[in-house]
């Protein structure tokens, strides 16, 4: 059976909200991480990038790469912004362009939705990588104190990869 291989890089560095800093590396490192995985030589995929978007482009862009997939597609999501934690429920939201802070449900990106993405999706191999603050808090059953990489388990065969810049509590 044939597959395909997608990678989908965000990359937010600007932000309407005064109360969220510029962030100078997002897009370079999604434009250098474009340039290796579409190299037929070394990653092999096709590479879709979203730069300084809208929260509903980038819902939108995320929902249309894992629906439609077949099972042995290899799928490739980047997500590279600040991470924010609802204060009272601890869950985590990915800032968009346009990301009010004080309006979450509203204006970003949940980590609960693209749970369910993924979650829904058919492919058998996605490897997620979530380079902002607090991005431990997208798997709701980790520890906090779970220091363990488990890379080697994440990446054998088949199955979802979830590779994170901190844990649950800690700024990128």
């Amino acid at each position: 059976m044939s597959h395909g291989r997608f990678a989908l890089l965000i990359a937010t560095g600007t932000y309407d909200d005064p109360g969220l800093r510029r962030l100078r590396s997002p897009a370079r490192d999604a434009e250098g991480l474009a340039e290796v995985l579409g190299d037929p030589r070394i990653g092999g995929f096709s590479v879709t990038t979203v730069v300084d978007a809208r929260h509903y482009e980038i819902n939108r862009a995320i929902q249309k790469f894992f629906r439609n997939r077949k099972p042995n597609d290899v799928l490739l999501l980047h997500l590279s912004c600040h991470g924010i934690k609802d204060e009272q429920h601890g869950e985590l939201f990915f800032a968009a362009r346009d990301t009010e802070q004080d309006l979450l449900d509203s204006t970003s990106v949940s980590a609960k939705d693209l749970r369910n993405y993924v979650d829904d999706c058919r492919s058998r191999s996605i490897v997620l990588l979530l380079d902002c603050c607090f991005s431990g808090a997208f798997l709701p059953g980790m520890k906090s104190s779970d220091t363990t990489a488990h890379v080697w388990d994440a990446l054998a065969g088949y199955g979802h990869a979830v590779l994170t810049a901190t844990n649950r509590m800690e700024y990128a």
